[in-house]
């Protein structure tokens, strides 16, 4: 059963997160089945580990259901699949209140709602007030706080017209008002989205009203974060620009108190991903705003997922990018202190992996081959990756017939992989190409005449430049550069 969607979810709580849903199971308002409750009991003692002998169908058949009540080993085996629907059932409601609590404005605002519904208007006003004040001091405004907002306004806008109070507009005006914001907020947020959609699959979904959008975020509603934000974002976006990229920056930090933390990672990432696009683009002083963003990233906690891991991608990310910057101490320092915050599954590897990266940049190339030998590529990124990594340290030894084998199994690979795009295939392939022509060019330069050499070489280099996108093309580059070099000793 350690296979069960339940199991797995349990497996991503905290202990305390474990501790509440085992306390709801033990609650009569949301749980009179005692088989159930019986269960949960027991997974919160297998907790985290849940061992696959004391997780089994037939373990727990028998330490749950046949010990509680007198059934036979086949038929309790049985209900086990009735109790774990009802416990799955049961996880969904402990999700929706587990994220209900993060929506403290939503839970008083159905509090007015039920006092409405009754007539009780005495204690409605005194509430009322008292949530009008709170929602005033809350610094979180992101587009789900503005929601909240217009739900309260709308709330209060019933109640004011069974009190037949037609004095005044004010209550619809901050109704719309309310509205506008979180209109506006999500149409910023979605038109970023939408753009980078467009980039990826070569469409052109354009939003509606994103116009009229756009002119109310610089018109009326500068001194909202969650509106100018996204605009700045979609702008920046549009436009590439360093001065708007570091005015956003600037921005963003001055504001960042209100967004949560998932908006902020949201966000952070739009501008890593621009950076990183500056970077292929060859604008290289972005390599260092990159990494001086990620940094700041670790310093706010924000890289890092809900269950408190470092994605393995912004791991290699940073790695790839402070050794470009030559910033080796740093990522030295970096690998060993963030290994242990990698996911489980994937830490090993992802160590492995970075840390031939950077024994690489060392000079260190046969620990780059043995620790990539250890590698089990259960990823093919990682596959793709280390044969990149493996290709280069081939030419770096001087070792052609290593790289020869190696091309040409990395070729057949290619040939049987459904998953990659044709340009990425065609990309990777030219890597193979002209790293073995680059090697041979590199083995033979002591017995090539001068003249014969460099033509052979400027011809090399001009098929490279030519020759559009190639993986590591800025690689091949540099090692033209340095035959170039002994060509003129």
């Amino acid at each position: 059963m350690v296979r069960h969607a339940l199991i797995q979810a349990l497996k991503t709580l905290s202990r305390a997160e474990m501790r509440r849903f085992r306390e709801m199971a033990e609650s009569p308002y949301f749980n009179k089945h005692r088989d159930l409750k019986a269960l949960i009991t027991f997974l919160e003692r297998q907790y985290p580990a849940f061992p696959e002998a004391k997780c089994s169908k037939k373990h727990l058949a028998k330490a749950v259901l046949a010990k509680n009540q007198k059934r036979k080993a086949e038929q309790a085996e049985k209900h086990l699949a009735v109790v774990f629907t009802y416990a799955w059932r049961l996880f969904g409601e402990f999700m929706a209140q587990e994220s209900r609590k993060e929506l403290e404005l939503e839970k008083q605002r159905l509090q007015l709602t039920f006092l409405r519904r009754r007539n009780l208007f005495g204690l409605y006003d005194k509430q009322r007030k008292a949530l009008e004040r709170r929602a005033e001091q809350i610094h979180t405004q992101d587009s789900a706080y503005h929601l909240q907002n217009f739900l309260l306004a709308t709330e209060i806008n019933r109640y004011e017209q069974l009190q037949h109070t037609y004095g005044s507009p004010q209550h619809i005006l901050r109704k719309q008002n309310r509205l506008d914001r979180f209109f506006f907020s999500e149409k910023l947020k979605d038109a970023c989205e939408l753009y980078i959609l467009n980039k990826i699959t070569q469409s052109n979904f354009q939003p509606p009203l994103l116009e009229v959008a756009s002119q109310a975020a610089e018109q009326l509603y500068a001194d909202t974060p969650s509106i100018s934000i996204y605009r700045d974002i979609l702008q920046l976006l549009q436009k590439p620009s360093d001065k708007l990229y570091e005015n956003l920056l600037n921005k963003l930090q001055e504001v960042e108190e209100h967004f949560n933390k998932d908006e902020l990672q949201n966000i952070y990432n739009y501008l890593q991903n621009y950076c990183i696009e500056q970077i292929n683009s060859g604008q290289q002083a972005y390599l260092s705003k990159a990494l001086e963003l990620y940094r700041l990233q670790l310093d706010k906690g924000l890289l890092f997922d809900e269950r408190g891991f470092l994605p393995e991608w912004h791991y290699k990310n940073i790695t790839t990018i402070g050794l470009r910057l030559g910033e080796k101490a740093w990522i030295e320092s970096f690998l060993q202190k963030f290994k242990d915050f990698l996911p489980p599954d994937s830490r090993e590897e992802a160590f492995r992996f970075n840390l031939a990266s950077w024994h690489y940049a060392m000079g260190q190339y046969h620990q780059v081959l043995k620790l990539l030998s250890q590698l089990e590529y259960s990823d093919f990124r990682y596959y793709l990756g280390a044969k990149a990594l493996m290709l280069r340290t081939y030419y770096e030894l001087d070792e052609y017939e290593a790289l020869n084998a190696l091309a040409d199994a990395f070729r057949q690979y290619l040939k049987r992989n459904k998953i990659l795009s044709n340009e990425r295939i065609k990309a990777f392939r030219k890597l193979l190409r002209f790293t073995r022509r680059a090697l041979l060019l590199k083995i033979n330069q002591p017995f090539t005449r001068k003249e014969i050499y460099q033509k052979t070489l400027k011809k090399l280099e001009k098929d490279i430049e030519q020759a559009g996108s190639i993986i590591n093309k800025e690689w091949l580059l540099q090692k033209l550069t340095a035959l170039k070099t002994t060509a003129r000793v």
